[in-house]
C-alpha cells in the first residue's frame, strides 16, 4: 500500500559541538572509570550547524478509506509508527547548491569537484526516535534518550542501539536561546508514543 510522507527540515548555526563515547560498568550502573572519563571529540567553526529532520507518514488521503476497513487503518497507523523519523544531524561546512540538489540532468554527472566542494560534512547523524524504539518495551526505556539543557548547550545522551552497556552522548552549544529552545520542542513533539526525558537547568 503506497503511502505519502511529510518531512520537516529545520536548521540552525552551532559555535561548538562534542561528541563522546562511554562504557557503563553492568555490576554497578555507573560507567567503567570514576568521573566524566568520556572520549570526548570537540569541532567548532563558523560552519557549524545542526538540522532536525522530522519524517512521518503524512494522514492526507486516509479519509478515502471505507468506514468498514478498520483492519487497513490499523494497519496504516502501525507502519505510521515504523515510518516515524526524528534525525539529529550535525554538519560543518558550505550549503549544498540548490541547483545541485534540485536538478537531476545528465549534467550535474560532469562536474564531479564542484558537487563534492558543495557537499558539507556530516559530524553526526541519530535517529531519536528509532533509539526509544529499540527500548521502549524493556526497563531501560526512560533511560533511552535523556536531554539536558543548560543555558544554550543541549547535551543528548543516546544508549547504543545494539548494547545497552554503551552511550552515546551530544553536545551542542547554539547561538541563539530560541534556537535551543525550538529544538527542545522539536525533540519534545517528535518522539510520539516513545519517552524522553528534557531537563532544564538554567
Amino acid at each position: 500500500m503506497l503511502r505519502a510522507t511529510e518531512q520537516l527540515t529545520w536548521l540552525a548555526p552551532l559555535d561548538k559541538f562534542k561528541r563522546g563515547y562511554e562504557t557503563i560498568d553492568p555490576s554497578s550502573g555507573r560507567k567503567g572509570s570514576a568521573g566524566d572519563n568520556v572520549d570526548w571529540q570537540y569541532v567548532s567553526g563558523k560552519h557549524l550547524r545542526c538540522k532536525v529532520l522530522s519524517t512521518q507518514a503524512s494522514d492526507k488521503g486516509q479519509s478515502s478509506l471505507d468506514a468498514s476497513s478498520q483492519t487497513d487503518r490499523l494497519l496504516l497507523s502501525q507502519e505510521a509508527t515504523n515510518d516515524r523519523q526524528l534525525r539529529v544531524i550535525v554538519e560543518c561546512g558550505p550549503f549544498e547548491d540548490k541547483r545541485l540538489a534540485t536538478s537531476k540532468s545528465a549534467i550535474d554527472l560532469k562536474l564531479p569537484s564542484f558537487s563534492q566542494t558543495a557537499s558539507p560534512l556530516v559530524l553526526s547523524d541519530v535517529d531519536v526516535v528509532r533509539v526509544n524504539r529499540v527500548y521502549f518495551h524493556t526497563e531501560y526505556r526512560l533511560k533511552a534518550v535523556i536531554v539536558y539543557r543548560q543555558n544554550k548547550c543541549v547535551l543528548l545522551r543516546m544508549l547504543d542501539e545494539r548494547d545497552v552497556n554503551k552511550a552515546v552522548r551530544l553536545q551542542l552549544e547554539f547561538q541563539k536561546d530560541e534556537d535551543v529552545e525550538t529544538f527542545l520542542s522539536l525533540i519534545e513533539v517528535g518522539h510520539s508514543a516513545v519517552a524522553i526525558f528534557v531537563m532544564t537547568s538554567h
